[in-house]
């Protein structure tokens, strides 16, 4: 099975936008999902001017790939003031790769349709807890909310991000999201617009 590296941030939307091609290269690749940590950053939380540009990058995109940027998620969480932080979703998709690896992709897809279809805010670990207990690992809510508050947990997520992006420095990921594809001469970049 040809192996696939997927350099990715949970809150871009382009990453998002990407997820057709993903899913479809899914089904006959092993996808490995390498979060670079471009939106991970404690504290930081939607401006006015942050909000705009996001809106409007996402309707752009939106026409160009058909990817649903629903008005929930406009008016729940491009609100001035919005926790703007992936590394909670990074910790809950490491917490899926230590315990159900090849749902990781899957989960992925979950939370960003919650956020961008649904409008929840994919920055709580209510939510993320609720996602993850929504496909069916296993263990109750309570229990992974335990999960994705361990500390050693919190640690291997950023340790995950500081391999990611040395991985993305390697490779010269100029931007998220960006594919490649092991082929015969080496790691090859692919398109996925």
């Amino acid at each position: 099975m040809q192996k696939i590296k997927l350099f990715m941030d949970p809150l871009c939307g382009w990453c998002y936008a990407a997820t057709p091609v993903i899913e479809k290269l899914a089904q006959s690749a092993e996808i490995e999902v390498i979060p670079t940590g471009l939106f991970s950053e404690d504290g930081r939380v939607v401006s006015p001017a942050f909000a705009q540009h996001a809106w409007s990058n996402d309707q752009r995109i939106a026409q160009l790939t058909g990817q649903v940027f629903s008005e929930q998620y406009r008016d729940n969480l491009l609100k001035v003031g919005m926790p703007f932080n992936s590394f909670p979703i990074v910790v809950a998709l490491t917490w899926v790769n230590q315990h159900f690896p090849q749902q990781e992709l899957n989960a992925h897809h979950a939370i960003q349709k919650a956020r961008y279809v649904e409008g929840r805010d994919t920055t709580s670990i209510e939510v993320l807890t609720e996602v993850l207990a929504s496909l069916g690992f296993g263990k109750t809510a309570q229990e992974l909310s335990i999960a994705l508050q361990d500390k050693d947990l919190i640690q291997q997520a950023e340790q995950r991000i500081m391999q990611g992006a040395q991985q993305a420095n390697q490779f010269a990921v100029r931007g998220v999201p960006a594919v490649f594809a092991e082929t015969e001469q080496g790691w090859q970049q692919v398109s996925v617009y």
